[in-house]
């Protein structure tokens, strides 16, 4: 007999129904073992890209430490505040300054 339940051939060496159950059995455990090599393949790249974040986040901090830092800091909130003025100024200006949920009349109260 070559072969066995896990073998990777799907001939066996068994005939009829014995072999066509332990083809059978085989293809599942192959399939659960696809399922779950692929399930640990997403855990560790979600794993990766949570590492490469962290050490984003650390060589930010690293960047931003001491007089330099702390220079280079308020000229990046200077430039987010620029930023969203801005953004801010183009918006009322689509909207013709008034806030979209103005136009909508109010239920009077009784």
């Amino acid at each position: 007999m070559t072969g066995g339940l896990f073998s990777s051939s799907h001939t066996t060496g068994h005939s009829g129904f014995t072999g066509g159950v332990s083809n059978f059995v085989s293809a599942i455990f192959g399939i659960i073992a696809s399922l779950v090599q692929s399930v640990l393949a997403l855990f560790q790249a979600f794993i990766a890209r949570f590492a490469i974040a962290t050490h984003f986040l650390a060589m930010i901090a690293d960047v931003f430490s001491g007089v330099v830092g702390f220079i280079a800091g308020n000229f990046l909130a200077i430039a987010v505040c620029i930023a969203g003025y801005f953004a801010w100024t183009t918006y009322q200006r689509r909207n013709g300054g008034r806030r979209p949920i103005a136009n909508k009349p109010r239920a009077k109260a009784h």
